[in-house]
């Protein structure tokens, strides 16, 4: 389009008829821009695009590596607990299967809806909730004053590792 042309904003249907005067200065716009320059895009060296690939794949696995340890790691931890829970609130053997298992139920149910959770919500703003949830089980944890309480807390937990899991 050459400097001096001038084009309609508004596409023909909705532009006013000629015999209308509505003296809107918005009608026709001049187009005074430079020419954009040729473009200086070079493509990437095929080593280097490859190096740069190879390292985002070991981001990525890493980071996944990490949250699979935590989700373990936390597995491992109420197994050496159990015998202190045991006795502090008289646990029958049904009730410290429900104690270790409500971690990884709450986790599968809540990852089932933890990828909508991130497509409405973003990666960052799943993080912070899976954060605030993990902080919330805690506090519900380290207050416990019964089996049903205990069971809640390491619930909550649960939803916290769901949602996160998939937000990494």
């Amino acid at each position: 389009m050459q400097q001096d042309e001038t084009r309609h904003i508004l596409p023909q249907f909705l532009s006013p008829s000629p015999q209308r005067n509505y003296g809107s200065a918005a009608e026709e716009v001049k187009m005074d821009c430079p020419p954009s320059p040729p473009s200086t895009f070079e493509p990437m060296d095929p080593v280097r695009r490859k190096a740069l690939v190879r390292a985002r794949i070991r981001n990525l696995t890493g980071t996944a590596a990490i949250g699979g340890f935590l989700f373990g790691y936390d597995t491992g931890v109420i197994s050496g607990a159990m015998l202190l829970l045991k006795r502090a609130f008289d646990l029958s053997s049904n009730e410290q299967q429900v104690v270790v298992c409500s971690t990884v139920v709450a986790a599968f149910a809540s990852s089932l809806v933890g990828g909508q959770i991130n497509r409405a919500f973003g990666r960052r703003t799943s993080a912070l909730f899976a954060a605030t949830v993990f902080t919330l089980g805690s506090i519900i944890l380290a207050s416990a004053w019964s089996y049903a309480t205990l069971v809640a807390g390491r619930g909550v937990i649960g939803i916290g590792i769901g949602v996160a899991s998939l937000t990494t």
